[in-house]
C-alpha cells in the first residue's frame, strides 16, 4: 500500500476519536463497529450516557479509564481522585459508574494502575462514609484479592484500604464477610473459568501468558495469605480451595508445566487441608513430584517444599501402603545423600527428621543400625566436592553430618553400635574440611571433636585412636591447607586431652605457625604444663627475629610461662635487638633477667634505647633504663631528653621511689614543660594532668615562651594560639593555691612589657609624623634616636607580635597584655610606613588581625591614657576621650607659658581644620621660629601642619588670604631652618627626632599643595605666584637637603618624604646656592661635560646613594641622577 493510500483512502478514525464522536451524538445512532474501535470502550460510553449526574468534564474523565494506552488510564485516575477532592455534586454518580470498572482496574496489566485505582477506592471510601456501602459488594471483593498482589506498592495500598476505609472493629467483619467471594474467584481464576484470567482487548500492559502467571499467583497467595492470617481453624477457605485438588486437568497442567513457583503455592495449599495426606495422595501427581525434587538443585524454593510433604508423609499408614519405605524411599534417601549439591542446603534442616521418622515407621534395632550405618557410609560417597559447588551447600553438608554424629552418640540403644562406623567417617570429614579455606566448615569440623571429647562416651583409647588419625591426616594436608584445623584445635579453652596433638604440632617445624604458638601462651594453667611438658622441640621459639612487634607479646608471654615451669627441657634464646628481645627487657622481670639478660652485651641495650628514641617511644625508654640501673647497668638517654613519656616515667618513678633530689626533679619538670610546648602534636590529657602535679609556686620557666617565639624564620599564627590553648589547658589543672603564680611566671608583667616597648623608641618617630591622631611629645623624643635597620627592626617586631598574640590569647591574660596589644599594632603599622615599599610579612599581616580580634575597650586600659607620660604607641592606637586630649597637649608646657584660656580656644571639640588653623593664626602663638626646649611649642607647630595637610589645596582659597600668605611663609621658613641647621649639624635629626617629624611634616604640606596647584582650579594669580616664587625657593632647599642624605640613613618619614620631593623635581634648580663645595674625586670623563663644581659634586653625592643598602636612599639618588 503506497504512502498516499494510506493518507486518504483507507485512513481510519482512531478509537479515541470514534469514541469522542460517538459520545457526542449521545450514542443513539450507533450501527456498527470498526475494528479500531473498542468494544469495553463503546459499552462504557453507553453507560455513561445514561447517567445524567455526571457532568461532561467527569464523563470524559471516566471514559479515560478504558484506554487502550496505560498513561492514558493512569491519567485518567490522577484526574479522578482531583475531582473526588473538589466534592462535586456528582461524586456519588462517579462512585457507582467506577465501581463497575474495578474488577478491570484492579487487574490491569500496569502495576501504576492497579496502584492508583487502590488510592481512588479509599478516597471514595473516607469521602462518601456510609453512602459507599451500596458499591461494597463490587470493590471489596477486589481489593480483597489486590492485597496479594505479586507487586509490593500495590498489596500494601490495598492494605490501606481496609485500614482506613473501616472502623476498627468492623475490619475483620468485612473481611470475613466478603472471604467467601474472593476465595470464589480466586478459584476459578487459576482454572481459567474467570473472565479477569482473559486479558481485555483494551488492555496492552502484559501479554496473555504473563497476565495469566500473574493472576493464579496471586489468587493461590488469596488462600496461603488468609491461612497465615486467621489460621488453620478457619475452614471456610477449603470449600473453594479442594474444587481445585478435584479437578485432574488443573493438577495435570500445573506439575506438567514449568512454572516451579505455581507448584510451590499449590503444594503449600494441599499442605494446610485438615486431611492434608488425603488430599496428597488422591493425587498421585503430587506424590511423583515430591519424591522427584527431594535433590532438586535450583535456588527456588521447591526442595524444601518437597521434604516438607515427606515429612507429613512418612507417618501415614495410607502413604506407606502406595509407596514402599524400604523399597522407595530408603534407597530414594540414600541417592540423595549421596549425591553431592546445591540441596544440602536444604537438607541440612529436613534430612535428620525425615531419617528418624524413616527408622521409626521401619522398626528393629537391627534393621535401624544396618539402614542407619549405610546413611551415615553415603555421606562420604561420591566424595570430594566438585570445585564449582555453593560453599553454603558445602557448610550444610558438614552441619548435617555433624548433627547425625551428635545424634547418634546421644543415643544409648544405638551409640556404641555404629561407633566402628563412625570413627574413619569423623576422619574422612575432617580431611574433607581441609581442603575448604572456610573457618565456619573447619570451626564445624573442630567443635564436633570438641564435643566428642567432653562426652565421654567413647572411651579414652578409641578417642586417643581418632586424634592420632586425624594428626595424621592433618600433616598429609600441608602447612596451609590445615591451617584452619590446627588453630582451632588449639585455641584455648579446649579439652586437655587435645594437649598431646599440640605437642606435637609445635615440636615440628613444618607444621607449626604463630597462632598455634599463642594459643598455648594463652590456654589455662593445667593445659599449658600438659602441653609444654610433651615439647620435644623448642625451635619455634628460639628464632626471635621472625616475630613482629604484636606478636612479640605473647611470645614473651610464653617464654615467661616456660621459665616459671621447672619441668619443661631447656631451650636456647639468644637475645637480639629485636621486637622479643626489646619487650623480655620491658618486663622488668628477674627471671628473665638471671636466665636471659644477665650476659647479653650492654652494646645491645643501648641499640634497643635507640630504637625506643626512633620511634618516640619515651615510656619504654624510662621503663628500661630504670630497669637497668637496678640491675647495675647505665644507660646514655641525651637522645630522649626531650621525649615526653620518657620524662613523665622518670617523674612518676621518682614520686614512687621517694628520691630527694630536688634540683633533679625541678630539672625534670622543665624539661617535660619544654618537650609538651615545643612539641608539634599537643600532649595528652595524662600529660598535662602529671605536669600539673609536679608545678609549685617555685617553678620557673626561665622565659621559656619569649625564646620560643624568638626565631628569625617565619612561624606559623596557628601554632602560637595553639600553644596558649596548651598553657590554658595545663593552667586549669593546678591548684588554686599556685594557679596564680603559674600565670604570673608563665605570661609577661607589666614591666616586662614596657621594656619590649621601650625597643621600638625608634618608631615613634612614625607616629608623631604620620598619625592623625592628636599629637604627643614625650621625654624620649628630645633624646637621640638609634635606627636599626631593615632586617632587625622586622625581626624584633615580628617576634614582640608573637609574644604579645600568645599572652593575649589566653584566658589568664589580664590588663596590661592588653596594653602591650594595643602598642603592638600601633608598632606594626608604623614599621608598614617605615618600609613602605615592601609589604609586610604574612605573619605579620595575620599577627596583627589576630590581636585586633582579641583587644578590648576596657576602663583599666583607659587609665593607662591618664599617665602622665603615656606611651605615644598607646595613644595612637587607642581612641582617646576629649579631656584626655586637652591633657595631653597641657601637660606640655608650664602653666605660666601658656594663656589661661588659651588651650579652651586651642583645642576645642569637634572643631574643623579650618577652625583650629584661624585659632592659631589669631591667637599670636609663637610659629615657625621657637623656642626648641620647650615641647608645648613644638605641639602648636605639629598640630598646624597636620591640620593644613587635612584642609589641603583648600588654603588656596581661604577667605582670609592672611591664612594662606602664614602657611606659605611657615613651609619656606621651616624648611629653610631645618636646611640650616642640617648644615650645621648633620646629624640633627638623630639628636632631635621632633625637629625631623616637623620637616617632614612641612614636605609633605609642600607636595600636597603643590598636587592641588596641579590638579585644581585656582586663582592664576596664585598659581603664578606659587610657581614664581615658592616653588623655586623650596626647590632649591630640597637640592641642598639632598646633599646632606647619608648612604647608611634608614628610610625616616624625612627621607620619604625628599623622595617624593625629589622626583617633583623637572630640572636642576639654578638658585642653588654653591656654599660649601670642594673638588670631589670623581670619574675623570665628567670634565668632558664641563660641570659646574657644585653640579659636579651633586652627581657624585647621587652616585654616592645609588651604592646604598637601602632602597628609599637608592631611589633618591636615581631621582637626582636624572636631573
Amino acid at each position: 500500500m503506497s504512502k498516499q493510500q494510506r493518507r486518504k483512502g483507507n485512513a481510519k478514525n482512531a478509537s479515541s476519536a470514534s469514541a469522542h464522536g460517538y459520545l457526542a451524538q449521545g450514542g443513539e445512532n450507533f450501527v456498527g463497529l470498526t475494528p479500531e474501535m473498542n468494544i469495553f470502550e463503546m459499552a462504557s460510553s453507553n453507560r455513561l450516557s445514561n447517567f445524567p449526574g455526571i457532568d461532561d468534564e467527569t464523563r470524559i474523565v471516566m471514559r479515560k479509564l478504558t484506554k487502550k494506552d496505560c498513561q492514558t488510564r493512569e491519567k485518567g485516575l490522577r484526574e479522578l481522585t482531583n475531582i473526588i477532592n473538589a466534592e462535586t455534586s456528582s461524586i456519588e454518580n462517579c462512585y457507582e459508574h467506577f465501581c463497575g470498572l474495578v474488577p478491570q482496574l484492579s487487574t490491569d496489566g500496569s502495576p501504576t494502575v492497579r496502584l492508583l485505582t487502590m488510592k481512588t477506592i479509599a478516597l471514595f471510601l473516607v469521602k462518601l462514609k456510609k453512602s459507599a456501602s451500596k458499591g461494597l459488594k463490587k470493590i471489596i471483593p477486589m481489593v480483597l484479592f489486590a492485597r496479594c498482589d505479586v507487586t509490593n506498592g500495590v498489596a500494601a495500598a490495598a492494605g490501606a484500604v481496609i485500614r482506613d476505609g473501616f472502623e476498627a472493629d468492623k475490619k475483620q467483619q468485612v473481611i470475613q464477610l466478603f472471604a467467601p467471594l474472593v476465595f470464589e474467584m480466586a478459584a476459578k481464576i487459576v482454572q481459567g473459568k474467570h473472565d479477569l484470567s482473559i486479558p481485555g482487548e483494551y488492555d496492552a500492559s502484559e501479554d496473555r501468558e504473563a497476565r495469566k502467571s500473574r493472576l493464579e499467583t496471586q489468587s493461590l497467595n488469596v488462600f496461603l495469605s488468609y491461612i497465615k492470617e486467621f489460621g488453620a481453624d478457619s475452614t471456610i477457605w477449603e470449600e473453594e480451595a479442594r474444587k481445585l485438588f478435584e479437578n485432574t486437568a488443573f493438577l495435570k497442567m500445573v506439575f506438567g508445566g514449568t512454572n516451579a513457583a505455581l507448584k510451590v503455592q499449590v503444594l503449600n495449599l494441599a499442605y494446610r487441608f485438615k486431611n492434608n495426606v488425603e488430599v496428597i495422595l488422591n493425587a498421585p501427581s503430587i506424590v511423583t513430584y515430591i519424591q522427584n525434587h527431594l535433590d532438586s538443585q535450583t535456588f527456588t524454593p521447591e526442595c524444601s517444599t518437597a521434604w516438607e510433604g515427606m515429612i507429613i508423609l512418612l507417618p501415614s499408614a495410607q502413604f506407606h501402603t502406595k509407596v514402599s519405605l524400604q523399597n522407595g524411599i530408603y534407597p530414594r534417601f540414600l541417592n540423595v545423600i549421596r549425591k553431592k549439591g546445591n540441596h544440602w542446603r536444604v537438607l541440612q534442616h529436613f534430612l535428620l527428621p525425615a531419617v528418624v521418622l524413616l527408622l521409626k515407621e521401619m522398626g528393629g534395632l537391627e534393621n535401624d543400625m544396618k539402614v542407619l550405618g549405610t546413611i551415615m557410609e553415603s555421606f562420604t560417597d561420591n566424595l570430594p566436592w566438585t570445585a564449582d559447588a555453593s560453599i553454603n551447600a558445602v557448610l550444610s553438608w558438614f552441619n548435617t553430618f555433624s548433627d547425625f554424629v551428635r545424634w547418634i552418640l546421644t543415643n544409648d540403644r544405638i551409640n556404641l553400635v555404629v561407633w566402628e562406623k563412625l570413627h574413619p567417617l569423623i576422619v574422612t570429614v575432617t580431611e574433607q574440611a581441609m581442603t575448604f579455606p572456610t573457618k565456619d566448615i573447619a570451626e564445624c569440623v573442630t567443635d564436633l571433636l570438641q564435643w566428642i571429647i567432653e562426652l565421654k562416651t567413647i572411651n579414652e583409647v578409641d578417642v586417643s585412636t581418632l586424634l592420632h588419625n586425624i594428626e595424621s591426616k592433618i600433616v598429609g594436608a600441608g602447612t596451609e591447607n590445615s591451617r584452619l584445623i590446627k588453630h582451632l584445635l588449639t585455641e584455648p579453652g579446649k579439652n586437655i586431652v587435645l594437649s598431646n596433638l599440640h605437642a606435637n604440632l609445635l615440636s615440628s617445624p613444618e607444621l607449626v605457625d604463630f597462632q598455634i604458638i599463642k594459643n598455648l601462651s594463652c590456654s589455662e594453667k593445667d593445659y599449658f604444663n600438659a602441653t609444654s611438658q610433651k615439647i620435644s622441640n623448642f625451635s619455634f621459639i628460639e628464632k626471635t627475629e621472625k616475630f613482629d612487634i604484636t606478636q612479640a607479646v605473647d611470645i614473651v608471654r610464653l617464654i615467661t610461662l616456660l621459665l616459671e615451669n621447672q619441668d619443661i627441657k631447656s631451650f636456647n634464646i639468644s637475645v637480639k635487638n629485636d621486637h622479643v628481645g626489646r619487650r623480655l627487657l620491658l618486663t622488668g622481670d628477674s627471671i628473665i633477667w638471671n636466665k636471659l639478660l644477665k650476659n647479653v652485651p650492654v652494646s645491645t641495650f643501648q641499640n634497643m634505647i635507640n630504637y625506643w628514641h626512633e620511634k618516640r617511644n619515651g615510656t619504654a625508654i624510662a621503663d628500661a633504663v630504670s630497669f637497668l640501673k637496678e640491675m647495675g647497668v647505665e644507660m646514655d638517654t641525651k637522645q630522649a631528653a626531650d621525649n615526653v613519656e620518657f620524662l613523665i616515667t622518670l617523674l612518676r618513678k621518682m614520686k614512687s621511689t621517694d628520691v630527694s633530689n630536688e634540683a633533679e626533679k625541678n630539672a625534670l619538670i622543665l624539661k617535660l614543660f619544654t618537650a609538651i610546648f615545643e612539641s608539634d602534636e599537643d600532649a595528652k590529657s595524662e600529660h598535662y594532668n602529671c605536669l600539673s602535679e609536679h608545678l609549685t609556686s617555685d617553678f620557673n620557666s626561665g622565659q621559656f615562651f619569649e625564646k620560643l617565639f624568638a626565631s628569625s624564620e617565619e612561624y606559623d599564627i596557628e601554632r602560637i594560639l595553639e600553644t596558649a590553648c596548651r598553657v590554658d589547658k595545663l593552667i586549669d589543672l593546678c591548684e588554686e593555691q599556685t594557679r596564680q603564680t603559674i600565670v604570673n611566671n608563665v605570661f609577661l608583667s607589666g614591666k616586662q612589657c614596657g621594656t619590649i616597648i621601650e625597643q621600638f623608641q625608634f618608631l615613634e618617630l612614625e607616629v608623631m609624623s604620620c598619625s592623625t591622631k592628636p599629637t604627643v611629645i614625650s621625654t624620649t623624643h628630645q633624646h637621640c634616636y638609634s635606627h636599626l635597620d631593615e632586617n632587625k627592626a622586622k625581626e624584633i617586631v615580628t617576634e614582640s607580635a608573637r609574644i604579645a598574640l600568645f599572652n593575649i590569647s589566653s584566658k589568664y591574660h589580664n590588663s596590661a597584655h592588653q596594653v602591650f596589644g594595643w602598642q603592638v599594632i600601633s608598632i606594626i603599622s608604623a614599621l608598614e610606613k617605615r618600609y613602605s615599599l615592601v609589604a609586610l610579612s604574612d605573619e605579620l599581616q595575620q599577627s596583627r588581625r589576630e590581636i585586633e580580634k582579641r583587644l578590648i575597650r576596657s576602663d583599666e586600659v583607659r587609665c593607662k591614657l591618664d599617665e602622665t607620660s603615656p606611651c605615644i604607641f598607646l595613644a595612637d592606637a587607642y581612641d582617646m576621650s576629649f579631656e584626655q586630649k586637652q591633657k595631653y597637649i597641657q601637660c606640655q608646657a608650664e602653666p605660666s607659658e601658656v594663656p589661661e584660656n588659651e588651650l579652651e580656644v586651642l583645642y576645642r571639640e569637634n572643631q574643623t581644620p579650618l577652625d583650629f588653623l584661624m585659632n592659631v593664626f589669631e591667637g599670636g602663638y609663637q610659629m615657625f621660629d621657637f623656642d626648641r626646649s620647650n615641647n608645648y611649642h613644638w605641639m602648636i607647630n605639629l598640630m598646624f601642619v597636620k591640620k593644613c595637610i587635612q584642609y589641603g589645596g583648600s588654603i588656596f582659597d581661604a577667605e582670609e588670604s592672611g591664612l594662606r600668605d602664614y602657611a606659605l611663609c611657615g613651609i619656606v621658613t621651616v624648611l629653610d631652618q631645618s636646611t640650616d641647621i642640617l648644615g650645621n649639624t648633620p646629624n640633627a635629626f638623630d639628636e632631635d627626632p621632633r625637629l625631623e617629624a616637623m620637616t617632614s611634616l612641612f614636605i609633605e604640606l609642600y607636595l600636597v599643595l603643590n598636587d592641588s596647584i596641579k590638579n585644581d582650579d585656582h586663582p592664576t594669580q596664585t598659581i603664578e605666584e606659587w610657581k614664581e616664587f615658592y616653588v623655586p625657593t623650596i626647590n632649591s632647599l630640597f637640592i641642598r637637603m639632598f646633599r646632606m642624605i647619608r648612604k647608611e640613613q634608614q628610610p625616616t618619614p624625612f627621607v620619604r618624604t625628599l623622595l617624593q620631593a625629589m622626583f617633583t623635581l623637572a630640572e636642576f634648580p639654578t638658585n642653588v646656592p654653591n656654599d660649601n663645595v670642594v673638588t670631589r674625586e670623581f670619574v675623570p670623563e665628567l670634565s668632558v661635560f664641563k660641570y659646574s663644581l657644585l653640579e659636579e659634586s651633586f652627581i657624585a653625592q647621587a652616585f654616592i646613594l645609588l651604592s646604598s643598602n637601602v632602597e628609599h636612599i637608592q631611589l633618591i639618588g636615581y631621582a637626582a641622577a636624572k636631573l
